[in-house]
């Protein structure tokens, strides 16, 4: 049983280590970057709807991000898209936001404090890959350019595993892991309980406590 249980779990360990590897693997490999006049309307394209749509892939929602926002919050949604509707977050902004055409983040009168990341994330159907992709938006100007190397723009560009971003197919890989991770403990610990129960009945009855497959070959061994 334990050996079955350990059969099972590998595959589905490996399965989720490949689904959110795939999952790393299709964002742009540059941030990038968009300026725009102080008090402008800036408009920000999704590139994971582009590939999507390129691939022929379908997709259940689309949702932006606003990314190291400067209330500390790591990541903080904006809007939803789903089935055709849009939910909007609680997220504060006095000149509001909504979605434009073809995904696109649309921000009205932007200020200096609109500036950073922000992300489209697509959300797969079952059995596919979720894509998003990240874009920089600097409001009157860009004094420095951020690179793909720095470690603030690298901690988004493979984010730690959630519930909330992972497709329900992963959601039940990971279940299915934990379910055989506990049976194999179980297993373990009945085991270990069976033979301290065997060693203690054998030691209160004056039976020697070997196995029976030995004594048995012990008894051969001493009529020859």
């Amino acid at each position: 049983m334990m050996q079955l249980t350990g059969l099972v779990e590998l595959p589905l360990l490996l399965l989720l280590m490949s689904s959110y590897q795939d999952m790393c693997l299709v964002q742009s490999s540059v941030l990038q970057e968009v300026p725009f006049p102080l008090h402008s309307n800036a408009s920000l394209p999704c590139d994971a709807l582009m590939l999507s749509l390129a691939a022929g892939e379908e997709y259940r929602s689309l949702t932006w991000y606003r990314l190291n926002h400067p209330t500390g919050e790591e990541r903080s949604g904006l809007l939803q898209k789903r089935n055709g509707s849009i939910k909007y977050y609680r997220y504060s902004r006095p000149a509001g936001f909504s979605l434009g055409d073809e995904g696109h983040l649309e921000l009205g009168n932007v200020t200096a404090g609109d500036s950073g990341v922000y992300q489209c994330l697509l959300r797969a159907n079952l059995g596919g890959r979720n894509r998003h992709s990240d874009i920089y938006l600097c409001v009157d100007g860009c004094p420095e350019r951020i690179q793909p190397q720095d470690p603030a723009v690298m901690s988004h560009r493979c984010p730690v595993m959630s519930l909330e971003a992972l497709s329900p197919a992963a959601i039940v890989i990971i279940l299915l892991c934990v379910l055989s991770a506990v049976g194999l403990i179980v297993a373990l610990l009945a085991v270990l309980v069976y033979r301290r129960n065997t060693a203690a009945h054998h030691q209160k009855a004056g039976m020697p406590t070997e196995e029976p497959n030995t004594k048995q070959k012990h008894q051969l061994l001493s009529n020859i």
